[in-house]
């Protein structure tokens, strides 16, 4: 997995934007919404999240987030390979004409690693193609 990328939050709010297509601000403590700050997606031009906005899911940890992420890079033109080796280990990547994502190898077992594989992956991926500094 790439070095160079953010973690945890971050990198959620990376795929939200970059990958999903979101819109995200950051809410800071005074937010009563989100007390205590977290990433969230900005629906209205407000500093803040009004009514009408959510946090961003985690997809960096969850799998059906970062299976919702595989899926709209595919529905965008990116093959997603993905292998299981004998012992156990994950690898993950995406590919097209242009490019292809950092590949990154994971324990299988744990499906907070295989999402942030996935996730990285795609991320390096559009980095490669020049969609994302």
């Amino acid at each position: 997995m790439p070095d160079t990328l953010p973690q945890g939050r971050e990198l959620d709010a990376l795929v939200a934007e970059k990958v999903m297509g979101l819109t995200v601000n950051w809410a800071s403590e005074q937010n009563p919404v989100f007390p205590g700050g977290d990433w969230n997606n900005k629906l209205t031009d407000g500093p803040y999240c009004p009514p009408g906005c959510w946090p961003v899911k985690h997809y960096s940890r969850d799998i059906a987030a970062a299976w919702q992420v595989k899926a709209e890079m595919i529905r965008r033109g990116w093959i997603f390979e993905m292998t299981v080796s004998d012992n156990g280990i994950a690898k993950v990547w995406f590919s097209n004409m242009h490019a292809v994502g950092g590949m990154c190898a994971v324990d299988a077992k744990s499906e907070a690693d295989e999402a942030r594989c996935i996730v990285s992956a795609a991320i390096d991926a559009l980095r490669n193609a020049g969609e994302v500094e």
